[in-house]
């Protein structure tokens, strides 16, 4: 009987992987990994996309019932980036804060309107963050100027950012223009404007109204890149609020470089633009200089067909 066990003992075989075995399923573990990664990160920038767009709605829709409460005016760009918003001053060219200040009651924000100064800087909002690019927060800032509103005075080291910028025309730089300037040069929102709906001739579905900024990625850095270094509520002529022509390209955020006056994102292949009508539609860097200058003038006659973008 115990030479019968034995030998029947002998004829079980060994179960478990070899070493070969094993090698192989790690190879196609491996392959496996490679095939989901990528899927799974163009999954995430999918939907970080679809919330810049969502952003940008929120901020189209916030305009459109500004301007319905202000008979049709666009909001002001405001005075100077030394202002960064005065409750005490209205919504239009008196007022000294910049466009994104003058939405703030129409964004749900009438609390954060209504704040004092040291309480904006020290308030990001996720309405004015691609988050693609960042997410809402304070960003070390340059203070070039010693900030001001009616009730205080501040040089924070820190404050919010905006990745959104107002369209201030067909002008080559953002700053260093008299209102009369950029007023000339067919934008909707600029150092003290005061533009109507009525007032763009060319049609409002045609116009660009806000788009995304380019941007030097190095926003992170003690010393912020020029174009990135200052409050979002600032109003005037400044980088952080408004856009304009620039060189005629729109331009990939990087870093290291940026188109400091003008329009990009860091997505590939385009960039998020809301329209005066609100409508947002994304326009491929490829547009070419003439197409662009078009979209950013609100009566130069040369109407684009923005089906075709």
């Amino acid at each position: 009987m115990g030479s019968k066990k034995a030998n029947g003992d002998k004829n079980v075989k060994k179960s478990g992987f070899t070493l070969v075995e094993l090698l192989v399923v790690i190879a196609i573990i491996g392959v496996l990994m490679g095939l989901l990664l990528p899927a799974v990160q163009n999954a995430r920038e999918a939907a970080r996309q679809m919330q810049c767009t969502n952003n940008m709605k929120q901020l189209g829709l916030a305009v459109m019932n500004h301007n319905s409460n202000n008979q049709g005016r666009f909001p002001s760009g405001g005075h100077g980036f030394a202002y960064i918003g005065d409750r005490e001053r209205g919504t239009d060219y008196n007022q000294r804060g910049g466009w994104i200040y003058n939405v703030l009651p129409f964004l749900g924000l009438e609390t954060l309107h209504q704040a004092n100064m040291s309480e904006r800087f020290n308030t990001p909002v996720s309405f004015f963050n691609c988050p693609s690019c960042r997410p809402a927060s304070r960003y070390p800032s340059r203070a070039r100027a010693h900030y001001s509103d009616a009730q205080s005075a501040d040089s924070p080291s820190m404050m919010p950012k905006s990745d959104y910028a107002a369209n201030c025309g067909t002008v080559t730089s953002v700053e260093g223009h008299s209102h009369d300037t950029y007023n000339s040069h067919g934008g909707l929102i600029f150092k003290e404007s005061m533009v109507y709906e009525k007032d763009v001739t060319d049609g409002l579905s045609n116009t660009i109204l806000v788009g995304e900024r380019s941007l030097n990625l190095s926003f992170a850095s003690i010393n912020p890149p020029l174009g990135d270094d200052d409050d979002c509520f600032l109003g005037g002529q400044n980088y952080d609020t408004l856009r304009c022509y620039a060189n005629g390209k729109l331009t990939q955020s990087r870093i290291g470089y940026s188109n400091s006056s003008g329009f990009g994102s860091v997505h590939q292949g385009f960039v998020g633009f809301i329209f005066a009508d609100g409508h947002c539609q994304t326009v491929s860097y490829s547009v070419t200089s003439e197409v662009l200058r078009n979209l950013l003038h609100r009566e130069d006659g040369n109407i684009v067909d923005t089906s075709s973008l």
